[in-house]
C-alpha cells in the first residue's frame, strides 16, 4: 500500500520515533501543541487540502484513526491494540520483540515527564519566573551534548504559538518546557534518541538530573 498524499499528526511533545517511519513511507508527518483540540483543527485543515488523514496520537495516550470523530478515541485504539496483537500473533512475535526490531531500525527513542508541583496560591508566578530563567539562562551542556537551538514558541507566529520552549542538543536530545494549562504544575518532557537502548537511557538520566537540578536553583 502507498501513503502518497497521507499524513499523520501528533503534538510536539510526543515520541519523535514516528519521524524517520514517516519519512521511510512518505508520509507527511504535522504537528501541533498539546491537546486534541489542536489535533482535531490540524486535521480539518489539512483534509481540506485534499490529503488522506491516516492517523493522530498525542503522548498522554490519545489516539485517533479514521474520520469518525475528531478527538482522542479510546474505542478505535481498542481495536487497532486488537488488530496489532492479531498481527504480532501471526508473525509468531511478541510486543517486546517487535519494539525491539523497531529500534533497532529506527534507533533508541526514550521519553520521560517529568511534573513539577507547586501550591496553588502563588504558583502562577513561581511557574513564570522558572520559564523566564530557561529562556535567560538554559543548561548549556549536557554530558557531552551542546544545546544547538532553542525553539520559544512565544516568537513564533503561527498555530504553534504558546509558552512553551525547545531546547534541542543536537539529534540526541530535546528538552521542552511548559507550564501546564489546567495545574499548578510545570510539566517537561525529556525526550532522547541514541543507537543503543543503554546510551539512550544514560543520557535520559544525566538530563533529568541536570533539569532537576536547574529547577531547584531556581524556586
Amino acid at each position: 500500500e502507498t501513503f502518497s498524499n497521507s499524513f499523520i499528526v501528533k503534538t510536539i511533545v510526543t515520541t519523535d520515533m514516528v519521524k524517520p517511519m514517516c519519512e521511510e513511507e512518505n508520509i507527511e508527518l504535522v504537528e501541533t501543541l498539546t491537546g486534541f483540540k489542536f489535533i482535531g483543527k490540524k486535521i480539518e485543515e489539512e483534509v481540506s487540502k485534499g490529503k488522506k488523514f491516516l492517523f493522530a496520537f498525542e503522548e498522554s495516550y490519545g489516539y485517533l484513526a479514521g474520520d469518525f470523530v475528531r478527538d482522542k478515541d479510546g474505542i478505535m485504539a481498542s481495536v487497532l491494540i486488537c488488530l496489532t496483537f492479531d498481527w504480532l500473533k501471526k508473525a509468531r512475535k511478541n510486543p517486546k520483540e517487535r519494539l525491539r526490531e523497531l529500534s533497532e531500525r529506527y534507533g533508541y527513542f526514550r521519553e520521560k515527564l517529568l511534573n513539577f508541583e507547586f501550591e496553588a496560591q502563588g504558583s502562577e508566578g513561581i511557574i513564570q519566573e522558572i520559564m523566564n530563567e530557561f529562556r535567560k539562562s538554559p543548561p548549556e551542556k549536557i554530558e557531552n551534548l551542546s544545546l544547538t537551538k532553542i525553539i520559544d514558541h512565544l516568537r513564533l507566529e503561527n498555530e504553534l504559538f504558546g509558552d512553551v520552549i525547545q531546547f534541542i542538543y543536537g539529534d540526541k536530545l530535546r528538552i521542552i518546557v511548559r507550564p501546564s494549562g489546567t495545574e499548578p504544575k510545570l510539566k517537561i518532557y525529556v525526550k532522547t534518541n541514541a543507537d543503543s537502548e543503554l546510551k539512550s537511557d544514560e543520557i535520559l538520566k544525566n538530563a533529568e538530573w541536570v533539569v532537576r537540578r536547574f529547577i531547584e536553583q531556581n524556586t
